[in-house]
């Protein structure tokens, strides 16, 4: 009807109507969502072969894909079918990605220089601090600007933590651009949540894009992770178990 009489699209509570197919309601975003488990299992097993079972790093980035895997099954299966617990459960997902990519890096910082205690000590307190995030959005209120917000604050800290210690190792290791490409295009591909539009076609809208921009750096960051593993063991800074 709109079409019809040449006026704009509207959304309706907040979606964009799209073409389904096979009952899927947003297609692409499904599309695009297996992708980027697929990016995850393929970086993972890349890591997995490579990488020592005992390095520092490797049970925490084997945590990190399982919770990545999960996150994106879900999301898949919220843009099959948009339901209140299959929102609900993509949103806390990817809640979860976000807190313990914050947690990789400070592991990340703390076990290289011994300070594993430490690091423990602050992957409780983010658990605490998800498990209460999680608490107010299911029982208090599910705020969508709250959870976007926090999730914003903490994705662009973690960015700024990663950028800052690549600049401090650029001339020791040299692998060290791919984890600040993935730290600068991760959350500059997010933009395009702030521009939306229209579903082009009557299946990609800004949203599923986003889905499509973050499969290459869904990959990328396993490459670095497996460089810099591989770089670690080479000079003896990988302590293995």
């Amino acid at each position: 009807m709109l079409i019809e009489n040449n006026q704009p699209i509207l959304q309706w509570y907040g979606k964009w109507p799209f073409v389904r197919f096979l009952g899927i309601q947003e297609p692409a975003s499904v599309v695009f969502s297996i992708g980027n488990a697929v990016a995850n299992y393929y970086g993972w097993k890349a890591y997995r072969i490579n990488v020592h079972s005992g390095y520092r790093m490797y049970n925490i980035v084997r945590m990190y894909f399982i919770v990545s895997v999960n996150a994106w099954f879900w999301s898949v299966i919220f843009h099959t079918r948009d339901l209140l617990w299959t929102e609900r459960m993509d949103y806390f997902s990817a809640g979860a990605v976000i807190s313990l990519g914050h947690y990789l890096f400070v592991f990340y910082i703390f076990s290289i220089h011994g300070y594993n205690f430490l690091a423990r000590l602050y992957g409780v307190l983010v658990f605490l601090l998800y498990s209460y995030h999680i608490y107010y959005l299911a029982f208090i209120e599910f705020s969508y600007s709250y959870n976007m917000l926090v999730n914003v604050a903490i994705g662009i800290l973690t960015a700024l933590c990663w950028c800052i210690w690549c600049f401090s190792v650029v001339k020791i290791r040299p692998h060290i651009w791919i984890c600040l490409l993935c730290a600068i295009g991760t959350p500059a591909v997010a933009a395009l949540e702030v521009f939306d539009f229209s579903p082009i076609w009557w299946t990609f809208d800004a949203h599923s894009l986003w889905h499509a921009a973050t499969i290459p750096f869904a990959y990328m960051w396993f490459l670095f992770l497996r460089y810099d593993a591989e770089f670690e063991m080479r000079t003896n800074e990988g302590k293995l178990d």
